[in-house]
């Protein structure tokens, strides 16, 4: 927390220069302490006395503001039409704001791709100080919500297919949010295991059945292409 006690012919004065002090943090961000009321003396010059003012400031509520300044501004930059923003925190510590317009269909491209992007960018935007990380997500008009009811449909509907075959199955890459939807949504299924496999936005789901006669692999055998290579040395030389 940061602490600032400043004067000023007002409050609102007082105030506004602490509020500049702090790097432009929004008022409804800090702490409001009126130390000592200003008095004008007498005809407006004689025993005149400044009003003093202590103004705190939490970085965490700060970062809050500037990430929704931020989503303001790309919001407004493709064109989405506003509502209202609302903004939760999770569990897990993590920032959810909430976007309600009239039209996402931009932030909905590409299965919600949008989303993560600026969640992304403003996330780097606002933790470039090592202190007090901020954690965030973006959601459209609970299209997360939605992402996520289809994707346990989808992942139990996968690991009864891997169990009545047999064998692993693969799921589309997804980003890490969406694989521990997928891991979470399994783990209570016995005869069935779940493991990520792949790398950066290529990282997949693979539903492992019980018994499974071999585990998926995206990989080639290791020496087979060094065997190929070496067949034809080996065969010019007999010859």
């Amino acid at each position: 927390m940061k602490v600032i006690e400043i004067e000023g012919k007002s409050v609102d004065e007082a105030v506004s220069a602490a509020l500049e002090e702090l790097g432009g943090v929004s008022r409804d961000s800090v702490t409001i302490e009126v130390l000592e009321e200003g008095t004008k003396g007498l005809f407006g010059l004689l025993g005149t006395r400044p009003t003093r003012v202590r103004v705190s400031y939490t970085p965490e509520g700060g970062k809050l503001d500037m990430a929704q300044r931020h989503l303001e501004f790309f919001l407004e930059r493709m064109g989405v039409n506003v509502i209202s923003i609302s903004r939760t925190e999770q569990s897990d510590g993590t920032w959810l704001f909430h976007v309600n317009s009239t039209d996402d269909e931009v932030l909905r491209y590409h299965n919600g791709e949008p989303l993560e992007a600026i969640a992304f960018v403003i996330s780097r935007m606002v933790n470039q100080s090592a202190e007090d990380h901020l954690r965030l997500m973006i959601d459209s008009n609970n299209y997360l919500k939605e992402v996520e009811l289809t994707l346990r449909e989808e992942a139990l509907e996968l690991a009864q297919k891997a169990i009545d075959t047999g064998r692993s199955i693969p799921m589309r890459p997804m980003n890490s949010r969406e694989r521990k939807i997928v891991h979470v949504t399994l783990q209570d299924i016995e005869s069935i295991k779940t493991a990520s496999s792949g790398e950066g936005h290529r990282r997949k789901v693979i539903i492992i059945p019980e018994g499974a006669e071999r585990p998926y692999s995206n990989s080639r055998r290791p020496g087979a292409n060094s065997r190929r290579r070496s067949s034809g040395p080996r065969q010019a030389a007999e010859e």
